[in-house]
């Protein structure tokens, strides 16, 4: 195909692809490093956003897509087969009073062997404060300090069960009020689940009908819109509610209860193994990984065909030929791009794979005649 291109074109065609290569591999190193450094990032908005034939799927990869788990819905159904869907704080408590539980045997709450340990540094502090006439001034404040100092850890460590029992109290009391305010709305939303409101029509078919509609489709998106927008709420809520309990009761521990690492609450609806979690995990350093092969032109075939079906499920989760969905044009050319480095094996114009690839066979010299 080169063989009858110019110097001058061979040229050309080398530094397109040696520009696409490094541009695309800038790109995704570039990605990569800023969600590394970001601890929070997640890909739970662009996934639970995600429209189209595989919607469902990718809603799926989130944790606790539909909020059920962390809003305590609990789904039964009466004798006459209806569904009946409640609120309930029960699980909730349940974990909630394990974790203090466990905190308390975690970091000691109100040791009794600590409290005779503090008690004896006192004693032997305030015996020392006794012969304070051989004692500099600054030993002496700073002596009162000390004193200080354990007195106060001492009643710390005293008040912690009962301080615990308080926090946890508080935050029951906190979410039983946010059920009572919201429980209306709340079951009012899960009740009305896959159907959109607003449209008179009825039948199995009201959705598809509707977004068949040009003047229609709108109006389910923006319904569609409004319903996870209300649901993110609740959930940031009752998700504070829960943030907030962990923090104060890992806030409580003094002297050496404190430890290296916070004691986890166990999140039903959030699993540390999650796929959500994982994808969390890996999407940071896939896109890192990625964008250095492609800049050093080091397995390029292999890094730029990843990248292609990466970007391909970026496609299927925000379907540009659906209406509503986020654009997703500038991924889909940069797929493109990923597949043409990988037909071209760019990484043997101007990178490493140059030196991995293998010689091309010489052609045997004619016999002589």
């Amino acid at each position: 195909m080169f063989s009858n291109l110019s110097r001058f074109h061979l040229f050309l065609a080398f530094v397109a692809i040696l520009g696409l290569r490094l541009v695309v591999g800038f790109h995704f190193y570039k990605e990569g490093v800023g969600k590394l450094n970001q601890p929070d990032w997640t890909a739970k908005g662009f996934l639970s956003t995600a429209k189209g034939p595989f919607a469902e799927y990718f809603r799926g990869m989130t944790d606790d897509a539909d909020g059920k788990r962390q809003l305590g819905i609990v789904e039964s159904s009466n004798g006459d087969g209806e569904q009946k869907i409640e609120i309930s704080t029960e699980d909730t408590f349940s974990i909630w009073n394990d974790y203090v539980d466990r905190a308390t045997d975690y970091y000691a709450f109100g040791s009794p062997d600590l409290i005779e340990e503090l008690k004896q540094q006192i004693s032997e502090l305030e015996e020392k404060l006794a012969n304070a006439d051989s004692m500099e001034r600054s030993e002496v404040s700073d002596t009162q300090s000390l004193i200080a100092e354990k007195n106060a850890e001492l009643e710390s460590i005293a008040n912690q069960p009962k301080m615990a029992n308080e926090i946890l109290q508080a935050h029951e009391f906190a979410l039983e009020d946010w059920v009572n305010v919201n429980r209306i709305p709340v079951m009012a939303h899960y009740r009305s689940d896959d159907r959109l409101d607003g449209f008179t029509r009825d039948g199995e078919n009201r959705t598809e009908v509707a977004l068949e509609v040009d003047s229609l489709r709108g109006q389910v998106d923006t319904i569609k819109s409004d319903r996870y927008k209300e649901l993110s709420k609740w959930k940031y809520e009752v998700g504070e509610i829960w943030d907030s309990f962990e923090a104060q009761i890992n806030a409580l521990p003094v002297g050496k209860q404190v430890r290296a690492e916070a004691l986890p609450l166990h999140r039903p609806y959030a699993q540390k193994m999650s796929k959500l979690s994982v994808i969390n995990k890996v999407i940071p350093w896939f896109d890192t990984i990625v964008g250095v092969l492609l800049i050093l032109g080091l397995f390029t075939r292999f890094a730029s065909l990843a990248a292609a079906l990466f970007l391909c499920s970026v496609l299927l989760t925000q379907p540009f030929w659906v209406p509503g969905t986020t654009p997703t044009y500038y991924q889909a050319i940069e797929m493109v791009a990923c597949l043409v480095l990988f037909a071209t094996c760019a990484g043997r114009i101007g990178g490493l794979d140059f030196f991995f690839s293998s010689p091309k066979p010489t052609q045997p010299e004619p016999a002589p005649n």
